[in-house]
């Protein structure tokens, strides 16, 4: 079992292997001994949405630059579909001038992100091409998984609905008590139960219809002289639910018509209006948060008693089959609040919903999970981009011009609550920092991997990773190698760049290395002896050899291939915790190739430690660094279902 160790900054009187180590890898490294490191294996630190996107939280709609730490934003559980409000944790944010940056847009669908942006989708691999209807039945739901925005292929969906909530369940209502001034002397209300299953459905008519307002005599010192609640019907069959609605509550109303058929319900009762005063008039009216935190039940008896005073039915027809039916509608309020509520509960019914011109809200009833076929574009952007993390699952609810989906993110590896905190955790003054104590640790032919890439800024590669390469030689390594990681999926394409598919692994030494063991893997075609070797001598002759005997397999390029994403890069569930990782396969690869049982190997950035990983299955030695706890704590996980054996 490895053991984490958090802050750890004092010298290690006793060194000890195979551990897991929370803290600055630079200050921790100073302690290790000269000479005592055979190889190491690590990736640099390797953005998110533009700041126009909004993100739900518990308090309504809010921009994802407003939301703080500790505020609570609705989260997809990808494996159980269920939706609820976690905590965040970290939020970052910087400026950009014409950046590249990728849109994703279509009917139902209006998002901007980074190239690197986590994107919950699908690719319904496994499903009949035939068969792709717009929905997921429970079965195909983990097919459902995390990919970069880059990596994004015409072939991958969007999911948008479908998903459960799972709010409180309460039986009763309580009416707040009032105190008030009666004839000059004080008058109690006390609290009232009221059965929640007809009070949704009355705060759904009210909402959608209902106003407070005083008699005749109007207001008189800023209050009415009388406190009534009234609800205004034409239709007939609307004008009967609504008696029925109010016949279970326990106020006495009145009706009486008006001209063109208009039916007016009214409710004379201080207490009740009140409650009902608070919850704002036709522009500024809103859903109170006891009623949005209940179960999908009450929220769809509120959404449909609602769509009785202000909503419209579109259209109804089947899918598939008569059992699959959907059925769209249109709910309508002048108040900004209102609607954003509307379409809160719409999603955690599971509707697809959106926002329309003209003050409606729309939505869309579907019985199974639905999924949103979009387009995609590079665009140029200049603005601000903010990213921001979720205790846990990372994919949330997340609205731009009125368009909602689940999304992952895309924070930085090393981002924290600013630039100015970022900038003190990695950087390039931090990177050669790290090289002079790895040059110091490294053992005489010792190697390391240096897995990297370059961003583009301004429409042009950083450069990066060649300056990383450069400095290694510039303070007395030896660049034994330029090897290339290529990925078996590539980015969608920019109008002006090929398709970029690939990573550099700078093989870097401190001398010659010490061991070579190589990857004999590539068949080779002709295996038979054939043809025969000669060498010519100083004098000019030419002696001919043996035939030349080829062995069934021959040593791999220096160009190494793998399968990444959900599912290949590892088969651990909990690495993909981690926004950045490469595949197990190629630490594995580099381990097997520069060292022997017992080595020692470390990773300093060590994010989910797929490094540890791979030396235990080697039985090799291993250290693993990282700054923050919770990648300790996935690595911890990892290692413990893990046996060593030779691969």
């Amino acid at each position: 079992m490895p053991v984490i160790y958090i802050a750890l900054l004092k010298p290690m009187k006793n060194f000890t292997k195979n551990k897991i180590i929370c803290g600055d890898c630079i200050e921790i490294l100073k302690n290790f001994p000269d000479e005592c490191i055979d190889l190491v294996v690590t990736s640099p630190p390797y953005d998110c949405y533009s700041d126009d996107t909004e993100v739900l939280t518990e308090n309504g709609w809010k921009y994802i630059k407003d939301v703080k730490i500790n505020e609570k934003i609705l989260t997809l559980n990808p494996q159980t579909r269920e939706v609820y409000f976690c905590k965040t944790i970290k939020t970052f944010s910087y400026n950009v001038k014409n950046e590249e940056l990728i849109h994703f847009y279509s009917r139902d669908i209006d998002l901007i992100v980074t190239k690197n942006h986590k994107m919950f989708v699908t690719d319904l691999k496994g499903f009949p091409v035939r068969k792709r209807k717009p929905f997921v039945r429970k079965e195909f739901l983990f097919s459902f998984y995390l990919r970069e925005a880059k990596d994004i292929k015409s072939s991958d969906f969007l999911p948008v609905s479908g998903f459960i909530w799972k709010g409180k369940k309460k039986d009763f209502f309580i009416l707040p008590k009032v105190i008030c001034k009666y004839n000059k002397k004080l008058k109690i209300f006390k609290a009232k139960k009221i059965s929640m299953l007809w009070w949704v459905r009355f705060l759904g008519i009210y909402l959608a219809e209902g106003a407070c307002r005083g008699t005749k005599g109007g207001l008189k010192n800023g209050k009415p002289k009388a406190y009534e609640i009234t609800i205004k019907q034409k239709n007939k069959e609307n004008i009967f639910l609504i008696r029925e609605v109010l016949n279970h509550l326990p106020f006495e109303f009145k009706e009486r018509k008006l001209a063109n058929d208009i039916t007016v319900f009214s409710i004379t009762d201080r207490q009740l209006w009140e409650y009902l005063f608070k919850l704002g008039n036709s522009y500024t009216k809103f859903i109170p948060k006891e009623i949005k935190c209940l179960d999908s039940f009450y929220l769809k008896e509120f959404l449909y008693y609602y769509l009785i005073g202000d909503g419209t039915k579109r259209k109804k027809h089947a899918i598939a089959s008569d059992l699959i039916r959907r059925e769209f509608h249109n709910a309508k309020s002048v108040s900004k609040q209102l609607r954003d509520d509307l379409q809160e509960i719409c999603i955690k019914i599971g509707f697809c919903t959106k926002l329309l011109k003209r003050d409606y809200v729309s939505f869309t009833k579907y019985n199974y999970l639905r999924y949103f076929y979009f387009k995609k574009d590079v665009i140029k952007y200049t603005g601000r981009i903010v990213c921001l993390q979720v205790e846990k699952d990372n994919v949330i609810c997340i609205r731009r011009n009125g368009k909602v989906v689940f999304c992952g993110n895309s924070l930085r590896y090393y981002s924290t609550k600013n630039e100015k905190e970022l900038n003190k955790i990695w950087n390039f003054e931090k990177f050669k920092q790290l090289s002079k104590e790895l040059y110091r640790i490294m053992k005489d032919g010792g190697v390391i991997v240096w897995v990297c890439n370059d961003a583009v800024i301004n429409g042009s590669e950083s450069g990066t990773s060649f300056r990383y390469a450069l400095y290694f030689k510039e303070i007395g390594f030896n660049l034994h190698d330029t090897m290339i990681y290529m990925k078996n999926s590539a980015p969608f394409p920019e109008k002006n760049r090929y398709y970029q598919c690939f990573e550099y692994m700078f093989v870097i030494s401190k001398g010659t290395p010490k061991t070579f063991n190589p990857i004999k893997d590539r068949k080779v075609k002709w295996k038979e002896p054939w043809g025969q070797r000669s060498e010519r001598l100083k004098d000019g002759t030419l002696v001919r050899k043996k035939f030349i005997n080829y062995h069934e397999y021959s040593i791999r390029r220096n160009v190494w291939k793998y399968n990444t994403g959900y599912g290949f890069s590892t088969k651990d569930e909990i690495a993909y915790k981690h926004p950045a990782i490469f595949p197990e396969q190629l630490a594995i690869d580099h381990i097997r190739t520069w060292t022997n049982e017992g080595d020692l190997v470390l990773d300093p950035l060590a994010g989910s430690c797929t490094t540890c990983k791979a030396a235990k299955l080697l039985k090799r030695n291993y250290i693993c660094i990282d700054i923050f706890e919770e990648y300790c704590k996935i690595g911890e996980e990892r290692l413990k279902k893990v046996v060593p054996k030779l691969l």
